[in-house]
């Protein structure tokens, strides 16, 4: 078997580990509108996305980062790969706001551990540290690509 095979194998083991559904909606008001507070997203509005626009977010996070790797320095560029090598084992926190008109997705990646049971809630999960295992994504559903990413620094 070869190295990328054992490696989608590996990531496919890894979410199906995990007792949720990969694509979460964060429905409370109060919840979205702190974190966004919290990551200093300027909004006039929140709404509760649907589960299909999550996921519309969650295809585009490998091209967004290919894209992202080629316009990065080497800091950047590593911490973006892992991401890339995780992709498949994050489980993903959607909420939706609206700045200027335009209606976005604020998401939370997190890939998922044993014993990270928090991350079957509907809500975004706290976490202080982690590095590229807590992850975070501005969605534009208008242009339907990823427009922002950042992860946590780690501990």
């Amino acid at each position: 078997m070869s190295a990328a095979a054992l490696f989608v194998t590996w990531a496919a083991l890894e979410v199906a580990e995990s007792k949720f559904e990969p694509v979460m909606v964060v429905p409370d008001a109060v919840d979205i509108e702190q974190r966004l507070r919290w990551y200093q997203v300027p909004f006039d509005s929140t709404f509760v996305t649907s589960v299909d626009e999550a996921r519309r977010a969650r295809r585009d996070l490998g091209r967004f980062v290919r894209a992202e790797m080629k316009r990065s320095d080497a800091r950047r560029t590593e911490h973006l790969r892992q991401i890339l090598r995780k992709e498949h084992a994050y489980v993903w926190h959607c909420a939706g706001f609206e700045r200027k008109g335009s209606r976005f997705l604020h998401c939370s990646f997190v890939r998922h551990h044993d014993g990270y049971d928090f991350l079957g809630q509907p809500r975004f999960p706290v976490i202080f540290d982690g590095g590229t295992d807590v992850s975070q994504c501005n969605f534009s559903l208008e242009a339907g690509q990823i427009v922002l990413i950042g992860w946590n620094g780690e501990a």
